[in-house]
């Protein structure tokens, strides 16, 4: 098992099933745009990893499940659909029940697939 997988192993359902999920659509995400992923930690925590940086992490809190694109500038594409509270300047945050979820992480890994491979394609 990779980190995420251990990360996800010790949740509960249904916290599980969501974070399963957001971390299956980073992923396809990744394969649309021709790439692939790999498990392992960025700041601390279980992630999935886009050419060694990373790319996303899920993360469920006493109040909701944090999104992290590891990205201020990903978070920032994406803002306008937040209301007051639902985001960080790295973070976006989402309720729960939340089913709205899977449009705007598809943006932002997108959005953040793009960030790193300029970054590393410059190189």
């Amino acid at each position: 098992m990779g980190t995420v997988d251990d990360y996800l192993a010790r949740r509960d359902e249904p916290r599980r099933a969501q974070l399963e999920r957001l971390y299956a659509i980073a992923e396809e995400v990744v394969a649309e745009h021709g790439g692939t992923v790999e498990q392992g930690e960025s700041y601390g925590m279980a992630a999935l990893l886009y050419r060694g940086k990373g790319l996303f992490s899920a993360q469920d809190t006493a109040k909701h499940i944090g999104v992290y694109p590891f990205s201020a500038t990903a978070v920032e594409h994406i803002i306008e659909e937040f209301g007051p509270g639902h985001h960080a300047k790295g973070a976006l945050r989402y309720p729960f029940e939340s089913s709205t979820a899977e449009p705007q992480i598809r943006s932002v890994v997108a959005f953040r697939v793009g960030e790193i491979d300029g970054r590393l394609d410059k190189k």
